[in-house]
């Protein structure tokens, strides 16, 4: 793609979007907000690409029917929404057998019931190109002050994450490797599930918040580029699991890029102030600083600098 990352590709793109004046956000965060009928919509769409984002050679059918709507509404969940209509559109090649599509479907559909989110129409269409599922979801979020932004996080709050880290990555690896012993990472990969359980609880006190859909680096940027500051990680909370580590091991992985760059774990990243410490759901693991830019500080104390690294589809 011309030598483009992703981020410099959506970047070259936003030109062509609408101005956004009269959106209650301004577009560049995981989903739009809009007002409808008096209530306000988070829209968000996603595509999961066979060859791209997964092979049933270890994907079956139905986990990437759940891994698309799961990713896909993450994202109204990070905004503050509560995911509540899905569009699904799915272009597939020629080949494709009926049992395969509805299995896709099924997994699809079961997603959606555990999410509380109604599947309302979508389109199909033969394609040369391999398969390609394009889920787009509505969510409702219940008041202007109940909006998350990436964007609200100010120095001295403390940087918080919902769940264990580099799971869905660890999981892949053990996947691709045919590692035995695995079955709880394994099922992190196929069966995600985004954090729709925790919306009422940190709308009303996150700064900032944002999926960890392309790695904790990566997203830990996005917050720290839109709220203009920078952040210290402590590598000493982060929470990972005895298993992750095993599987490092086995496969010759480093856990620490499968923590910052592995991505498909859809825990929420956001930020809290101290005084609202007591409405942490999960870990605190760092806090939001003044000076720009994203720094670890390692188990023996030393302060470096964080790469940014995480998924990119042009990589």
């Amino acid at each position: 793609m011309d030598g483009l990352s992703e981020k410099e590709l959506i970047e070259a793109l936003l030109r062509y979007r609408g101005s956004g004046a009269s959106l209650p956000v301004k577009n560049g965060d995981d989903a739009a907000v809009i007002e409808a009928g008096g209530k306000l919509l988070a829209v968000t769409t996603d595509a999961l690409v066979q060859g791209v984002h997964f092979e049933f050679s270890y994907c079956p059918p139905k986990n990437a029917g759940i891994k698309a709507m799961e990713s896909a509404a993450s994202d109204v969940v990070a905004m503050g929404g509560k995911p509540s209509y899905a569009l699904i559109a799915l272009s597939a090649p020629s080949d494709l057998t009926q049992e395969l599509i509805e299995e896709l479907y099924g997994g699809l559909e079961a997603s959606a019931k555990r999410i509380g989110c109604s599947i309302i129409g979508g389109n199909v269409v033969v394609s040369a190109a391999p398969l390609s599922l394009t889920v787009t979801v509505l969510g409702e979020i219940q008041g202007a002050d109940l909006i998350c932004t990436r964007a609200g996080a100010r120095p001295g709050d403390l940087i918080c994450i919902s769940g264990e880290l580099g799971r869905a990555a660890a999981g892949l690896r053990a996947l691709q490797k045919g590692l035995p012993g695995f079955k709880v990472l394994e099922r992190a990969f196929l069966e995600p599930r985004c954090r729709v359980d925790l919306v009422e609880k940190l709308a009303p006190v996150a700064t900032s918040m944002i999926d960890i859909s392309d790695g904790l680096s990566s997203e830990l940027y996005h917050i720290c580029d839109a709220s203009v500051c920078g952040a210290v990680i402590d590598q000493d909370r982060l929470p990972t699991g005895e298993d992750l580590t095993e599987l490092a091991a086995k496969s010759g992985s480093d856990p620490l890029a499968l923590i910052f760059g592995g991505g498909e774990d859809y825990e929420l990243l956001y930020t809290v102030h101290p005084e609202d410490r007591g409405a942490i759901a999960g870990y605190q693991i760092g806090t939001i600083e003044a000076e720009k830019g994203v720094r670890l500080k390692d188990k023996a104390g030393e302060v470096r600098e964080l790469p940014r690294i995480g998924y990119d589809h042009f990589a």
